[in-house]
């Protein structure tokens, strides 16, 4: 059987045009901050700090100790008593985030000797302010959770060996597809993915320990860790394996958190694109084009350059603006920043975003399939600015192809019809 699914929409020229005139006027411009919010680069044990921008206490409880480090002089040396610890001052910057990546170098002793070993975890006790735990439990394995999840979690399949270096990566995105909301990296590889219930990290009052679970868990820290961060965004794979050459110092100098996020569907033909400036950035190159290809090979001299900006922000779409007649809907849009500071210019990772067609789309039976039921209920997905739906149905591809568009009667805002 054929079907075919003709969107109607109420898009008007002269609306769009009016909206256009109210947001180059009075655009509303969001301040950039540094997306690291805790960067402890563990080069003093009896006085370490919070190297953040915004920074909170950092307080060690019993005794550690200085030793070699992977990034830096230095590194902090747990010896697996619990009483041995690192406490971090609560502060709002390290709840209620969207985006979550945890990262940190480090190094085990006697992993197989404990039940399990701590490396950041933000909790009063077991489901008494569970926000996020990093830590390695059955069989050495790393466990990532958020918000006390135990059934979604970033877990590892490579068992971590003592008196050996890895560089390991919680990643929570609350906007996330589907599958892809936790994910956990190990030396930059993607160890698992999975989905996740929660579209935010917990807000709560516990402080984030390194080194424990909480204060009386008993998961306590044996061997070295070094440059623990917290960011506010989720990092991407190419991100965390520049953290394992870079410094975090380094890497703020990198555009990061795209608005639209990577990937993302725009309901739109308009945007305004966004991002998190390099630390040191005094301009921005910014590139756009729908083709991955020339966006991320141009140098200031191709088609996809949109000029030096002053502000992390970009308008798309509009008279004046790349794309005066707006995006084009079914169009995947690939986008770059380069920070530019005094003395240097940092490339940006290719970021993408897609507009949805007018036409519906992700049709369900899917286009061609076989040994459908003979009672289907017929779904698809709303081309953008639909109001309504006529459909048509047969068993001959021409007359389903050729029938006219608004003939039939209208589907309302569903989209799924019964056969």
């Amino acid at each position: 059987m054929l079907l075919s699914t003709c969107s109607a929409s109420t898009r008007s020229r002269r609306v769009h045009w009016g909206c256009m005139l109210l947001l180059l006027l009075s655009p509303t411009l969001v301040m950039a901050q540094s997306p690291l919010v805790l960067h402890l680069p563990f080069e003093d044990a009896v006085n370490p700090i919070d190297a953040s921008a915004n920074p909170t206490t950092v307080v060690v409880h019993g005794t550690l100790n200085s030793t070699d480090g992977q990034f830096g002089a230095k590194g902090l040396e747990f010896d697996g008593n619990n009483a041995n610890r690192v406490e971090v001052t609560d502060a709002a910057k390290l709840d209620g985030m969207s985006a979550l990546t945890i990262e940190a170098w480090v190094l085990a002793r006697n992993a197989a000797s404990h039940e399990g070993m701590s490396i950041v975890s933000k909790r009063n006790a077991f489901n008494d302010g569970d926000a996020y735990n990093l830590f390695i439990w059955t069989n050495q394995l790393v466990n990532g959770r958020v918000n006390g999840n135990n059934s979604s979690v970033g877990l590892s399949t490579t068992a971590i060996e003592d008196d050996t270096w890895y560089h390991i990566a919680l990643v929570f995105d609350g906007q996330g597809d589907a599958g892809e909301k936790i994910k956990l990296y190990i030396n930059g590889v993607l160890e698992s993915s999975d989905g996740h219930p929660s579209n935010a990290v917990n807000e709560g009052t516990a402080p984030v320990w390194i080194g424990e679970l909480d204060a009386a868990r008993g998961f306590a820290w044996d061997g070295v860790m070094d440059e623990v961060g917290i960011w506010n965004i989720a990092l991407s794979e190419d991100q965390i394996n520049r953290l394992m050459v870079q410094t975090k110092t380094e890497m703020l100098k990198f555009p990061s958190g795209p608005d639209p996020a990577d990937g993302a569907l725009h309901p739109a033909t308009w945007v305004n694109l966004g991002w998190s400036a390099g630390d040191s950035a005094v301009s921005h190159d910014v590139y756009l084009g729908d083709n991955f290809d020339e966006v991320d090979n141009d140098d200031n001299t191709g088609a996809t350059f949109r000029g030096g900006h002053s502000t992390a922000t970009l308008f798309v779409g509009f008279f004046g603006a790349p794309y005066p007649d707006g995006l084009v809907p079914g169009t995947t849009y690939y986008w770059r920043v380069d920070e530019v500071d005094p003395t240097n210019t940092y490339k940006g990772d290719v970021w993408s975003f897609w507009i949805p067609p007018t036409t519906a789309y992700e049709p369900s039976p899917s286009d061609g399939s076989r040994f459908v039921h003979t009672d289907v209920t017929f779904n698809w997905t709303a081309g953008l600015d639909t109001k309504f739906h006529y459909v048509h149905f047969g068993d001959n591809f021409d007359d389903v192809n050729n029938a006219a568009v608004d003939t039939g009667t209208p589907v309302g805002a569903t989209t799924s019809i019964s056969i």
